[in-house]
């Protein structure tokens, strides 16, 4: 089964959406290559099926690689963007407070909200699979200052394994099932917190 990609990259290594694509625009000299193994891919642009890479010859990539290496492609270019261009990127993160007027009847009350934390406002430098002690995380993201450290999984068909959990290591991982879910990434940059 021919697998169908709706993001290459180009001969500079930016990243390309097909459905941006169109046939008068292209020349001869357009290459696209696999965000996983550099292969080389063929835009189908007609007008029945629904535009996609595929694949040109015989190789052939993994759903699950494609989908781990853009997603570590997206997070890095927006992140590295936000730190250049000198915006936030945020992380969400949940917070379960407790009410205490009603401690007294003994009743225990807790409601939950979501903060920001602008992660470029602690972590200046990005690292892409960089061995980090007897870890090699997706993305790591560095405090050139301090040293402080938070590291960026990506999980496709499997989540962190125990070890790098236990290991005391501040770890974000994103789930991403299909080529939607990059979305999920992108809204850490918007500081979405519903």
């Amino acid at each position: 089964m021919e697998i169908k990609y709706r993001f290459a990259l180009d001969r500079n290594d930016n990243l390309v959406d097909v459905s941006e694509l169109n046939r008068i625009d292209l020349t001869k000299e357009d290459k696209f290559y696999s965000i996983d193994f550099h292969n080389e891919l063929i835009p189908k642009l007609g007008d029945v099926m629904t535009k996609h890479f595929a694949h040109k010859g015989d190789s052939e990539g993994s759903q699950e690689s494609y989908l781990h290496a853009l997603a570590k492609k997206v997070f890095s270019d927006e992140y590295l963007k936000c730190i250049a261009d000198k915006e936030p990127f945020y992380l969400k993160y949940k917070v379960d407070n407790k009410c205490l007027r009603l401690d007294s009847l003994g009743v225990s009350c807790i409601h939950t909200e979501y903060k920001l934390f602008d992660l470029t406002s602690k972590f200046d430098q990005l690292f892409i699979e960089k061995r980090d002690g007897q870890f090699i995380p997706d993305v790591m993201l560095y405090n050139s200052i301090n040293g402080d450290k938070i590291y960026i999984e990506i999980a496709v068909t499997h989540f962190c394994e125990d070890e790098k959990i236990n290991s005391g290591n501040r770890i974000v991982e994103f789930s991403i099932q299909r080529e939607e879910d990059i979305s999920n990434i992108l809204d850490f940059k918007v500081g979405k917190v519903d």
